[in-house]
């Protein structure tokens, strides 16, 4: 029962509960809820003007000097929302501090916390009002009307402002690049993976240095430094170009700056011989491939430096005036900045260094009187409006604000940066830099320039670690040329003793044979101007430019007819095919002749017609001769033998490698042979029937991609004729692929396997090599350096030379450092900086480093604590060494400081407790300005002029003992020194004594440390050495060609160098064609190939081999070649000048080497001359050697072609020549 009741009181208390309550609960379903309307309005800020009154520098964003007071007024978004504003009172009021941004003397923005405005209205139901934006104000910070200089006062700032560029060229003239002695030019970077885009490489050559200090006209350079820095350019260019770096694969704006600095010297950039520098800067393909910000501005600079804009060809390809007046237009247009509300120019308070470059070149065009209508009005315009900018950002220091402030909050003033940006600005539009509209409480721009500069004690705070000095000597020389109302510093046109104007009045001469009475003014005027030159301007100028003026003098000299005394060709024979014409050019000797009228001939015209202008017709297939002959001289004629072809159509195609195994990643090149070989269209289309498995460009170049089979298949164009590989890519889980040939072919001598090994590496390979490993000068990139951190068991790692390795190459991951290694990257050029902390990391376990040429500095802290650290050699363009950089290396027992360092930073030499020896010797360092290195108390430090200890290297056993000798002057009182007498002990005659084992240095110095010197000595045990093994075996040649009878030296280097048994023994695979004897004579025996394999005696696994392949004396040489010397023998103590003809009948394109070659009468070789040529198939090329024969002697000469120097195989037949006695 009360189970029941309990149910039914459950039951009546929840029908109970929901009588009360439902009734609310269907109200609440059905209300209406109202919600204020959002209104949301905007705040106007007045802020009241002051004068400024600086407080204590540094001045901060919140410093009492910069507070102000400001009114807050509502302004509705909307102009329906103003009877709202009205009717409920809608106020704003404001919590918190107002500010002027920065202590700019004009209309100065205004700062306030928003988040500190409080909107206040009467409370309604109907509406909420919410702040929207705080609109942008500004208030006047006033000029206090201290008065401006005088005018005597001006000129005072113009001459210290002089001085001011003359300090900080001597300051910082080594970091500047015109100091000491002139660097040897180098480059560094990327070449250009893609023709459409630049590539990476800059130049070493401290252009902006140097086309500073000749705008300024420092007189603190060494006379003749600008002539030996245009030297070294032209000859640093050369070998540029020889290594294969393109004018695209430079930075446009390296190119640009170069032309700028030549120019700026006295030189003429066409002078050089490698590029055409005005070609480059003017292409417009190149100008679209740049990636650079300021190219655009850059080439107006170089391009109207000396009005090469106006010698440029309207051809489309180059830009012209037109194109370079669309630029400014359009920068013009750029600089006129934004509108406010009322349409008016919105006058900032900044001048942002990169604003100010890009349209920086437009000032150059600025004429403040010009009117609407003129072609560069819009410029004035635009300018008008910078000025008034610069104005307003201009503080009460006279400084220019770039709109920079601090993490700290502390405002930057006199950014140098942005502060030179605007000088160069203004004196490129000759603005009066004393004008009152830049001279704020009394300061003018010079007052913010010698801000920095103690003038009177010849001193400046400016070092080359915060700013550029050359930049900031720019922008001061500009203000000063626009004071004294001389050309702006970009308009080279004041240059005197320039070769521009020399070889512009050359240039602009008729062609001699044009030449006439009527032209002797110019020609005489030409020579004037060429003879005012210096001697060394005139030997820059380009010999056929020389040869234009004397040959035009020669030819309004002439009193009687001059005769034409020979007459030579551009061609002395070509092949053509049936249907094509060549243009045949002929020049007379001498230029001047008066009658220079040509008649042509054909042996043969049904071959090969020619009309009266030199134009060959190829009309059959044949041979025929054109002839040239003077119309003034019947015996002066020249010849080109033309030999017409038909088309000779493809019958087959086969592959070296018809299958492959690769794994992923890995690259193989394949390579067709075309039957014929002389077919005449050898074009080849290469496809994949699966590219996601393997794919093929264009070259034949096969790439792994995925675990599969692809046929790589080769389409003749002419025949449709197909050759296939069979590629298949197998897993490589654990393989290392090593793309770079020559990389490879060490690395797999090193594990022991043959030179020309194909496959892939694994981890166990690459870490079986043990010891020092020669890796210089392969080619290596910085992709290749993964492959570093696999040569676990190499204790040394030579990488000198390798010239595009880049900074990215010094990371510590790409090496593995479990055991111990010592680095060489002297030579690689393209490493330009090294970062903070480099090496200063746990695991560190450098030994030693051979530093690159191209660094300027070793930052902070970048070996900090590489404890293992023993030998570091500093490049000699090292200028500074930062703070802390060797801290810690408490192995550094010995370290020479180059002399290009000038700075040694704070605590570099910190906790170096066995730093012995810091050898400072011909540097500007001393003991007194390297206190704050921190080196050991006992160190010693040497001084002075470096001397020679000879010898430089010793080796004594214990006991022995040896005389050391110096250069130290006489009557100077000689110290000497060991840094450790427990290993060698030295006398004070200098006499050393080896005590124990190890390495020690002993030194030599003068008392006044005047002179100092020292020299390493090791001392080892008299014990018998153990025998080093034999790991590896390589040969000079992997393969060579040979004539019957012929023979051929091989050579076979072992690894390691200093194995105990270096015997090898030779064999060959087939003797009846190719024997060898046991010092690795080859002599060729009759037709066909044979291997010689060169294997260790102390090692069957390691061996080399080289393929020989042996022409009969009756077979056809690749290269046939016809003696057209002019001499059919020379005299002893003459020139040799020998010429042949060489035909390329090998079937393909083919590198050709003529080699002019001086014998003895035994038969020794004496001396050689190469000129290399490559020879398309089926074409001719006239090859010429000149050598100078010895003045006594008996000799022979012979001439033959090879396919290079390096291969040595030759192609020819040889031609005997014979040598004369002088009597």
């Amino acid at each position: 029962m009360k189970k029941i009741w309990k149910k039914v009181s459950f039951v009546m208390m929840l029908i109970f509960t929901l009588m009360i309550f439902a009734p609310y609960t269907v109200m609440a379903d059905t209300q209406v809820v109202s919600t204020p309307v959002k209104v949301v309005v905007d705040v106007q800020l007045t802020a009241a003007d002051k004068i400024f009154v600086p407080s204590s520098e540094p001045i901060y964003e919140t410093d009492d000097c910069l507070k102000t007071t400001a009114a807050f007024k509502i302004v509705p978004e909307s102009d329906k929302d103003d009877d709202l504003i009205s009717k409920y009172n809608v106020t704003a009021t404001y919590d918190g501090s107002v500010y002027f941004s920065a202590p700019t003397i004009g209309d100065v923005p205004i700062h306030i916390d928003s988040s500190k405005i409080k909107i206040n209205y009467n409370s309604n139901e109907d509406y909420q009002f919410v702040l929207g934006k705080v609109l942008s104000s500004t208030a006047k910070l006033l000029d206090n009307g201290a008065a401006g200089p005088t005018q005597d006062e001006q000129k005072q700032q113009i001459e210290d402002a002089k001085k001011a560029e003359d300090i900080l060229y001597t300051k910082l003239g080594t970091s500047l690049g015109i100091a000491g002695d002139v660097p040897e030019f180098s480059w560094g970077g990327d070449k250009s993976a893609d023709q459409e885009k630049e590539g990476t490489v800059t130049f070493s050559d401290e252009d902006w240095g140097i086309f500073s200090s000749a705008r300024s006209g420092y007189k603190g350079i060494r006379a003749g430094y600008y002539d030996d820095w245009f030297k070294s350019i032209q000859t640093g260019l050369q070998k540029m170009k020889d290594a294969g770096i393109t004018a695209r694969d430079v930075k446009m704006t390296e190119w640009e700056k170069l032309v700028l600095a030549i120019t700026a010297i006295g030189y003429d950039p066409r002078d050089i011989k490698a590029y055409d520098l005005i070609d480059i800067i003017s292409n417009k393909e190149n100008m679209k491939a740049s990636n650079e910000y300021f190219t655009p501005q850059y080439a107006i600079y170089a391009l109207t430096s000396r009005n090469y804009i106006d010698l440029i060809p309207n051809d489309g390809k180059h830009i012209t005036k037109d194109d370079l007046d669309g630029y400014i237009h359009e920068w013009a247009k750029g600089a006129l900045g934004s509108k406010g509300a009322d349409g008016s120019a919105v006058i900032g308070n900044t001048t942002p260094d990169m604003w100010t470059m890009q349209l920086q070149p437009i000032a150059a065009y600025y004429n403040p009187n010009a009117k609407e209508g003129d072609e560069y009005y819009d410029v004035k315009q635009a300018m008008d409006h910078v000025f008034a900018q610069f104005s307003n950002a201009q503080t009460y220091k006279g400084s220019f604000w770039g709109g920079s402030v601090d993490l700290d909050g502390s405002i930057d003033l006199n950014n140098a940066w942005t502060n030179a940006q605007v000088y160069m600005t203004l004196g490129m539009a000759h603005a009066n830099i004393f004008d009152k509209m830049y001279i704020k409480d009394g300061k003018t721009i010079l007052d913010g320039v010698l801000e920095r500069f103690d003038v009177k004690n010849g001193t400046t705070d400016f070092d080359n670690s915060s700013y550029e000095p050359a930049q900031i000597c720019r922008g001061i020389d500009s203000l000063v040329r626009a004071a004294e109302g001389r050309v702006s510093i970009f308009d080279c046109t004041d240059v005197k003793d320039s070769t521009v104007p020399v070889n512009n009045a050359i240039a602009a001469l008729p062609d001699v044979y044009k030449i006439t009475s009527a032209d002797k003014e110019k020609v005489d005027a030409a020579r004037a101007a060429y003879d005012k030159l210096s001697d060394v301007k005139k030997a820059s100028i380009k010999q056929e430019t020389i040869n234009k003026l004397t040959d035009a003098e020669k030819k309004l000299s002439q009193s009687q007819p001059v005769k034409v005394t020979g007459i030579g060709l551009d061609k002395t024979s070509a092949d053509l095919m049936k249907g094509d014409t060549l243009q045949l050019t002929a020049a007379i000797t001498p230029k001047y002749a008066t009658n220079t009228k040509i008649d042509w001939s054909s042996s043969d015209p049904t071959v090969a017609s020619v009309d009266e202008n030199g134009k060959v017709a190829a009309l059959k297939k044949g041979t025929a001769v054109i002839t040239a002959v003077s119309e003034d001289n019947r015996d002066a004629k020249a010849q080109c033998t033309i030999t017409i072809k038909e088309n000779l159509s493809v019958t087959g195609i086969t592959f070296d490698k018809t299958s492959v195994k690769l794994i992923p990643k890995a690259a193989l090149q394949l390579t067709p042979t075309i039957t014929p070989n002389d077919a005449t269209n050898q074009k080849v289309d290469w496809s994949s029937s699966d590219p996601t498995v393997a794919a093929v460009d264009k070259s034949g170049k096969v790439t792994a991609i995925k675990v599969g089979t692809a046929a790589i298949t080769a389409n003749t164009e002419d025949g449709n004729k197909t050759a296939s590989c069979a590629v298949t890519v197998v897993d490589g889980q654990g393989a290392i692929v090593i793309n770079n040939v020559k990389l490879k072919n060490k690395l797999a001598l090193a594990a022991g396997k043959d030179s020309d090994y194909e496959g892939y590496f694994t981890p166990d390979d690459l870490a079986s090599i043990k010891g020092t490993i020669d890796l210089s000068n392969l080619d290596i990139t910085d992709s290749d350096m993964d492959v570093m951190k696999y040569l676990k068991g190499v204790s040394a790692i030579n990488l000198s030379d390798n010239k595009d390795l880049t900074n990215s190459s010094f990371k510590k991951l790409k090496f593995d450092w479990i055991i111990p290694k010592g680095l060489d990257f002297s030579g690689c050029t393209g490493m330009k900086d090294i970062k903070n902390n480099m090496f200063a990391f746990a695991s560190s376990k450098l030994t030693s480093i051979k530093l690159p040429v191209g660094i300027s500095s070793i930052p902070t802290s970048c070996f900090s604590n590489s404890k293992l650290l023993a030998s570091v050699e500093i490049s000699n363009t090292v200028k500074s060494v930062g703070n802390l950089a060797f801290s810690g290396c408490t192995s550094l027992a010995y370290m020479k400081i180059p002399g290009s360092v000038t700075q040694l930073g704070s605590g570099c030499f910190s906790g170096c407790t066995n730093l012995s020896v810091l050898d400072l010797t011909d540097t500007s360092l001393t003991k007194d300005n390297i206190k704050d290195t921190k080196c050991p108390d006992s160190t010693m430090i040497i001084c002075g002029k470096n001397v020679k200890l000879s010898p430089g290297q010793i080796s004594i056993k214990i006991g022995g003992v040896q005389k050391i000798a110096n250069e130290i002057p006489s009557g100077k009182s000689v110290l000497w020194g060991s840094t450790d007498a427990n290993v060698v002990k030295v006398s004070s005659e200098g006499v050393i004594t080896g005590v124990n084992p190890g390495t020690a240095y002993i030194y030599a110095k003068t008392d006044d440390d005047s002179y100092g010197g020292v020299c390493t000595v090791t001392v080892t045990k008299d014990t018998p050495p153990q025998p080093v093994s034999v790991t590896g075996i390589s040969l000079d040649r992997t393969s060579a060609s040979m004539a019957e009878g012929d023979t051929l030296q091989l050579t076979a280097a072992v690894t390691p160098q200093d194995a105990t048994n270096k015997k090898v023994d030779w064999s060959s695979s087939d003797k009846t064609i190719a024997a060898v004897d046991e010092n690795g004579k080859v002599t060729a025996v009759k037709s066909g190939a044979a291997a010689i394999t060169a294997v260790s005696e102390d090692n069957n696994d390691a061996k080399a081999q080289c393929t020989v392949t042996v022409m009969g004396n009756n077979m056809p040489k690749p290269i046939q070649i016809t003696n057209l010397t002019k001499d059919s023998s020379f005299k002893l103590g003459n020139d040799v000048k020998v010429s042949v003809k060489a035909e390329n009948n090998s079937g393909k394109d083919q590198d050709a080497s003529l080699l002019v070659a001086l014998y003895d009468e035994g038969g020794k070789f004496i001396n050689y001359v190469c000129g290399k040529q490559t020879i398309k198939n089926g074409d001719s090329s006239i090859l010429t050697g000149i050598m100078k024969l010895p003045e006594e002697g008996i000799y022979k000469l012979k001439a033959f072609i090879w396919d290079s120097l390096e291969n040595m195989n030759p192609l020819s037949d040889i031609i005997d020549i014979p040598v004369q006695s002088n009597k």
